[in-house]
């Protein structure tokens, strides 16, 4: 079986796993090109090996989630309604210019 991709919306057999590591198993999927089996190394990664690391991503995720949103002018995500790029905007076109062009992925 190795090196055999699982058939898309496959999912492990959970039932094995209390209900509260199945969730968190299913929930790493969300993250792009987490499959099943990753989802499963993750979280016993975190369960036997590294628990406060869990504690940590878990506190970092609910503090972003909380504070982080899209720029109102350009949609970069910030803390603020506008993103420190717009705000400097305000400073005069030409220092707005550079900051964009030094910045290089910033849109408008």
């Amino acid at each position: 079986m190795s090196g055999m991709a699982l058939p898309p919306g496959f999912k492990l057999p959970l039932m094995k796993y209390s209900p509260a590591l199945a969730r968190l198993i299913e929930a790493l999927r969300i993250l792009p090109g987490v499959g099943p089996k990753t989802a499963q190394r993750m979280a016993f990664h975190l369960l036997e090996r590294d628990r406060d690391g869990g504690r940590e991503i878990a506190a970092a995720l609910a503090d972003v989630l909380a504070r982080v949103g899209h720029c109102q002018r350009c949609r970069m995500l910030t803390e603020e309604a506008l993103c420190p790029l717009c705000v400097s905007a305000a400073a005069g076109p030409s220092a707005a210019v550079r900051r964009r062009i030094a910045g290089g992925c910033h849109r408008r």
